[in-house]
């Protein structure tokens, strides 16, 4: 593995839930609790983020899917085509 660079591990997982059965509940916490202390337990460091939310619907599920798929070049353009767009000047 190269030194000089930095790889990241990085996870999405998720399924179809009644968020009114958890949401203000505190229900993220013990589920992003378990995966920075099996984070922490595999690589012997804490982790950079860890972020978690309730906020997601089953297209935006879908295409966080497909964009891990992306190869990082084609993401670069999207992701400058779009900030162009959108820049305010």
């Amino acid at each position: 593995m190269d030194k000089e660079k930095k790889f990241y591990w990085s996870c999405l997982i998720g399924g179809p839930i009644d968020p009114s059965k958890y949401e203000g509940n505190g229900a993220d916490w013990p589920l992003r609790q378990a995966v920075r202390d099996a984070y922490i337990k595999m690589f012997c460091e804490d982790n950079e983020v860890c972020s978690s939310g309730w906020g997601i619907n089953e297209e935006r599920y879908e295409l966080l899917r497909k964009v891990n798929h992306i190869p990082t070049s084609d993401l670069k353009k999207l992701i400058k085509k779009y900030e162009e767009k959108n820049s305010n000047g």
